[in-house]
């Protein structure tokens, strides 16, 4: 049998009842009663509100149990689901835990009935009640919820797909024609690749290997790259062959959805989009929230919008949020304001597939969860 401090909760006479709120989810409760063996029946009852917007009806009572056993229950009826400790304690300090009978059991008069007992062969064979005096402290807390954010973003890119897309277009091409290399010159670091992938994939490209080819008809055609990081262009290279983005960190990975956009390459865009999606951060959001506005990746920035009004008291102390009210002040706003509404029918009435696809709108939604720790 453990001991308890009683001086934490003042010993206090029936008639003196006192209700302490230790914290905004914690209320305790503390009842004496003195020649306790004598009494039966009912022995206390009252109506508190310990929590805002939430009632309790409190019950204690002595009686005997199928005409064998005397026990002590006490029942808590509540209109919100909470998590009940009832300790019994002597004079001493010394407290028996009672028993749980019942766990959110409905009530007739309330939502919810809590009960538990304790039995009087237990407290005798204790010398417990040497005084015939008794303490009923009752430690409630409020079953605590989760907030945890669910968002239907679509995941816009399969690897399968675009290679079956990219054989498709390459059906039909010579031998010769899918062997042919062109040779790149990167920021001035030398690359050789496919024409055929590269020219099929991105029309920017495609438009620069000519100019290449219509200036310098004699010599090999060489295209210059200054616009990209050699880095950067290389993962644009093994994408297309491959329809993988592999070891990329954050920045590479915004590097390479710029990159993206800056050659027409979508589907390059949607898988870098997705993984930034995938390990998205508070730290982050703000500054991919700039990425996706500044190349109109509208679905994207839905999505990033709809995350960020969630965790908007936890972005506004973010470096990023800062940098973002001073430099794009009208984007901050567009957070501020941002309902989901409107919005998400703007982009489902977009004109251009080949740029955005037909996805599902992005949609956001909170789930309370109920946590009983």
């Amino acid at each position: 049998m453990a001991a308890l401090d009683l001086k934490e909760f003042e010993s206090f006479n029936i008639n003196d009842y006192l209700c302490a709120r230790f914290s905004e989810e914690k209320y305790v409760f503390k009842w004496s009663f003195e020649n306790f063996s004598r009494a039966e029946g009912v022995l206390y009852k009252g109506e508190y509100y310990p929590f805002s917007s939430v009632k309790n009806i409190f019950k204690v009572k002595r009686y005997l149990k199928n005409n064998i056993e005397y026990v002590v229950q006490v029942e808590i009826d509540s209109t919100s689901a909470i998590k009940c400790e009832i300790l019994i304690c002597n004079q001493d300090g010394k407290f028996l835990k009672a028993y749980s009978t019942t766990r959110d059991k409905r009530s007739i008069t309330l939502d919810y009935s809590y009960g538990f007992c304790l039995e009087h062969k237990i407290m005798e064979s204790e010398n417990f009640l040497k005084n015939d005096s008794l303490t009923i402290i009752g430690i409630i807390k409020l079953k605590r919820q989760l907030v945890r954010e669910s968002y239907s973003y679509c995941q816009r890119f399969s690897p399968s797909d675009y290679l079956q897309k990219l054989a498709s277009d390459l059906n039909g091409l010579d031998v010769k024609s899918l062997s042919e290399k062109v040779q790149l010159l990167i920021n001035g670091e030398p690359l050789q690749a496919s024409k055929s992938i590269l020219c099929c994939r991105s029309a920017i490209f495609a438009n620069k290997y000519n100019i290449a080819k219509n200036s310098i008809k004699d010599l090999p055609v060489i295209v210059i790259i200054d616009d990209v990081r050699y880095t950067v262009f290389t993962g644009i290279v093994s994408f297309l062959y491959t329809g993988t983005i592999h070891g990329k960190d954050f920045q590479e990975l915004c590097d390479l959805y710029d990159a993206a956009n800056m050659y027409g390459i979508f589907e390059l865009r949607d898988a870098c989009a997705d993984l930034l999606w995938s390990e998205l951060t508070v730290q982050d959001t703000c500054r991919i929230l700039i990425l996706s506005d500044r190349h109109s990746d509208d679905y994207f920035k839905l999505s990033l919008l709809a995350y960020m009004k969630f965790h908007f008291e936890k972005i506004i102390w973010t470096s990023g949020w800062q940098n973002l009210m001073f430099e794009n002040p009208l984007l901050a706003m567009e957070v501020i304001h941002f309902d989901g509404r409107g919005q998400i029918e703007e982009v489902k009435s977009k004109e251009n597939p080949t740029e955005i696809p037909s996805y599902d709108p992005p949609k956001y939604k909170a789930i309370i969860i109920p946590n009983f720790s």
